[in-house]
Parts: C-alpha cells; sequence; structure tokens
C-alpha cells in the first residue's frame, strides 16, 4: 500500500519486519524489492522533511545492495552525525564509502580510524566488547566499536558486489 506508506511511524516502519505489516524491512527483506523498499523510505522523508542518518544510511544501503553506488554514495554522507554523537558512524560510513569507491587506502585508515574509537562515557569495554546498558536497565555486550565486523567484511571482499561483502560469508576469516 505505497500511498500508506508515508505516514507509517519511522520506528514501526524500521522495525515491523511482517509481511504486510507495514514495515519497510518487510519488503526490503525481498531481494527483488530492495529499490521499492528505497523509494519509500525517500518518499517518507520527502513527505515528513526527515533529516534523519538512520534513513538516509538505510536507503544508501538498499540501493547500495541493487548496485547504485553513485546514489548510496550520496546518501552515505547525509549520515553523518555530528561528532559528540559519532562513536565510530563517520569512521563506518567512511569505510562503506571508501568500499563502494573500490579505494584500499581509504578503507584501511577508515578501519584504523574506527578501532581508535573509544567507547561512549559511562560504558565499559572488555576484552574488545561493548558492555552497555540499556534505556529498559538491561545489560547487553557488542563488539566495539560497532560495525567493526562489517568493516573487516568489505575489507576481505573488497572488488566484490556490496551486497556479497556486506553478508556472513566475508565477515569470517578463512
Amino acid at each position: 500500500d505505497k500511498p500508506a506508506m508515508p505516514a507509517v511511524d519511522e520506528q514501526k516502519s524500521d522495525k515491523d519486519l511482517s509481511v504486510g505489516g507495514g514495515g519497510r524491512r518487510a519488503l526490503a527483506s525481498r531481494q527483488t524489492c530492495e529499490l521499492a523498499a528505497a523509494d519509500l523510505i525517500a518518499d517518507y522523508r520527502s513527505a515528513h522533511g526527515s533529516v534523519s542518518p538512520l534513513l538516509f544510511w538505510h536507503e544508501g544501503q538498499l540501493r547500495a545492495f541493487s548496485g547504485q553506488y553513485t546514489q548510496a554514495i550520496a546518501l552515505f554522507k547525509q549520515s553523518y552525525k555530528p561528532r559528540q554523537q559519532d562513536f565510530g558512524w563517520n569512521a563506518y560510513a567512511d569505510a562503506t564509502i571508501a568500499f563502494l569507491r573500490g579505494d584500499r587506502l581509504a578503507l584501511d585508515a577508515a578501519l584504523v580510524e574506527m578501532k581508535a574509537t573509544p567507547a561512549p562515557p559511562g560504558e565499559t569495554l572488555k576484552e574488545g566488547k561493548l558492555e552497555m546498558t540499556l534505556p529498559d536497565g538491561t545489560k547487553t555486550t557488542m563488539p566495539w566499536p560497532l560495525n567493526v565486523e562489517v568493516v573487516e567484511g568489505l575489507q576481505r571482499c573488497l572488488g566484490k558486489p556490496y551486497r556479497e561483502a556486506y553478508g556472513p560469508a566475508c565477515r569470517r576469516e578463512e
């Protein structure tokens, strides 16, 4: 229901994976529908005047998965965060852009920058894992910096399509 999609709440559209549930992720999960999902995000941004870095990023990813690298790069550049909110995000975006351009030196430099990212204030690093307290009070751990395994996969599979390089096979060390 394309006309109804821009009215769906951004969080619901991002998290709702059910078929017909209104979520763009459900649509994007079908390989042949990724560009339609990217267009829905663009329509949503336009309808709401949204400059959400996350929406630029997700639209860019869908376009990159579909081989639209030039458009994806332009969108990824709009996902940069202010310095006080960065925590490695901008280096992740730089690495992804470098991958799409086939620029090994820039990709390597972005990974070095990512790995130098300190933990957010009040959070603890243990053995390369960030121990975080979520807003609901639960504790979780995740690799730090965030998305480092993605960038290492992009590094391993430079020259392959983004769809493949972003996937789990490239994230595993041979």
